[in-house]
């Protein structure tokens, strides 16, 4: 393989959701108490990526703060999973979040575009 190491790792497409997604810069590392937190910034798109998926499932939209706790939980131990993801941080403050199901990744890609949007 010619490619640079780090472009056979890449898994994010322009296109659609991949099974692995790595989320650049999402955590940070608190030395100090060792734990793992969800950055500020990207608070409301987590919560907003697990509200759909709960309304996909046919649970309806989850509330608020159920969905924070239970992804900022996961992050602070640095690995485990939530209903519909396996979640693993790393300390240069990638998210790694691979799907539990994948029956609900190919409805959000028919939802938002899916194979439509590819070149």
């Amino acid at each position: 393989d010619t490619r640079a190491p780090a472009a056979k790792y890449k898994r994010n497409s322009l296109y659609q959701l991949t099974p692995k997604m790595v989320l650049p810069r999402w955590v940070e590392w608190c030395r100090y108490m060792r734990v793992y937190s969800l950055k500020f910034d990207y608070q409301q798109d987590a919560l907003a990526l697990e509200r759909v998926l709960s309304v996909l499932d046919g649970k309806g939209a989850m509330l608020a703060q159920t969905g924070r706790a239970q992804l900022q939980q996961v992050i602070s131990s640095a690995k485990g999973e939530t209903e519909y993801f396996h979640v693993q941080c790393f300390k240069n403050g990638n998210l790694h979040l691979t799907w539990k199901r994948l029956d609900l990744l190919h409805k959000v890609n028919a939802v938002a575009g899916g194979q439509s949007l590819k070149p």
